[in-house]
Parts: C-alpha cells; structure tokens; sequence
C-alpha cells in the first residue's frame, strides 16, 4: 500500500546575512546575478537552475551536492541561494523565503505491505507519521496546496511539538491564513 503523506513545496530561500551582503532578488531574473546552490535531486526532479527560471539568463550552480544537510548548512552561512523546503521558514528563522512567483511541490508517501500494518509496532509508525510528523491540519507547510511561509509558523511548529510531548492533539490551523 501506498499512502500519501502530504507534499513538500520548495522555493528559494537564503540567509539573513546573504541578503544584507548581497541583496535579495525580486524576480526569477534577477537570481541570474546571485550564487546559486543546489542539489542533484532537483536535476533529476525538476532540472537545473537554468530551466527554472525560464527567460533569465543561464546562470551555472556554484554548489552542487547530493545531501540537503550540508546544502541548507550553506544556505544558512550566506553561501547563497537555494530551493528549499518551505517547512524550514518554520525551524530557522534565520533562513529568508524569497517569493518569486515560482515554487515547485514534491509529494510525500509511504508504502507498507498490507499485512504488516496489522501489526501494532507497524500501526504506531504509520499513525505517528500521519498524525504527528506530517498532520496537515496543524502544520500548513505540509499542505498539498502551496502556501507562503508565514511569520506565525515558528509558533505553530513549537505548540505542536509542546502538544505532542504533553500527549494532547496538535492544535489546528483554522485558515491557510494563519
């Protein structure tokens, strides 16, 4: 069985620091001028930089890898700019969303065999995922449709994982507005 979980959307993002230094773009065409970063997956996922940003100028990436640790490490040290998932506005308030009118979703599932989610250690994991780590309706980041990072996330992350310490429900978002 296959079961989705929810969707990650990304978009660019970068430092505070990145951003004083260098200034933060307000179109797709102006990242041609910034340092770009980026991971192989979105080669293989969505395409280089350069397909992203459609009419700018072919700009190369001035970091590449394959592990998005190091990459939000990067990010988060005013290397430059990357498409991260927008759930990090919600864990690091040091990390800039630049909203250029372009982000690009990844669905999240997970697949059991039928069988095994009878069993209660299999259970427990699949109901902590879907209610706990990826419950759409307390953390809007995870949401299939695309919503803006917003200031109030940080706040929301901290009572869910308060809720979920304290073995209460994770309180819900009323709107995408919150």
């Amino acid at each position: 069985m296959s079961v989705r979980l929810g969707t990650l959307h990304f978009m660019p993002f970068a430092s505070r620091s990145y951003v004083e230094r260098f200034g933060a773009p307000k179109t797709m065409k102006e990242l041609a001028d910034h340092r770009l970063l980026g991971h192989t997956g979105y080669l293989i996922d969505k395409g280089a930089w350069a397909s992203w940003m459609n009419e700018a100028p072919a700009q190369l990436t001035s970091l590449l890898t394959n592990q998005s640790g190091p990459l939000a490490a990067c990010v988060k040290r005013g290397v430059g700019i990357s498409l991260l998932p927008t759930y990090i506005a919600a864990t690091d308030p040091d990390l800039v969303p630049l909203d250029l009118g372009s982000h690009f979703p990844l669905a999240i599932f997970m697949s059991f065999q039928r069988a095994s989610a009878k069993k209660w250690p299999v259970r427990a994991t699949i109901d902590f995922l879907k209610d706990a780590v990826f419950y759409k309706k307390a953390m809007p980041w995870f949401a299939d449709e695309f919503e803006a990072p917003k200031a109030a996330w940080p706040a929301l992350l901290d009572a869910h994982t308060r809720a979920g310490e304290a073995g209460k429900s994770a309180p819900v978002v009323e709107s995408a507005a919150a």
